[in-house]
């Protein structure tokens, strides 16, 4: 994880990807109520947690457009109720 224009990063290459077939990227964040050891909001705000909306997406790659980038946004969210 790094820090860029006052948001904190983390990139991700993946390699020998197949084309012409779909990808399924999931993306999460594991520890989504605990401390991190940086930043400015270590711990989500109480009754939140950590979440990625969008962390769900399918990727074709094909000749003409061999390659793909992504961006998912992490936001905080108020806990679903069991």
């Amino acid at each position: 994880m790094q820090e860029s224009f006052g948001y904190y990063t983390c990139k991700y290459l993946l390699s020998d990807l197949p084309v012409n077939v779909p990808v399924k990227i999931i993306v999460t964040v594991p520890n989504n109520l605990e401390a991190w050891q940086r930043g400015s909001q270590p711990q989500p705000p109480p009754g939140q947690l950590r979440t990625i909306p969008d962390g769900n997406v399918t990727v074709t790659l094909t000749a003409a457009q061999p390659r793909a980038t992504l961006t998912f946004e992490m936001i905080y969210a108020a806990i679903p109720p069991r």
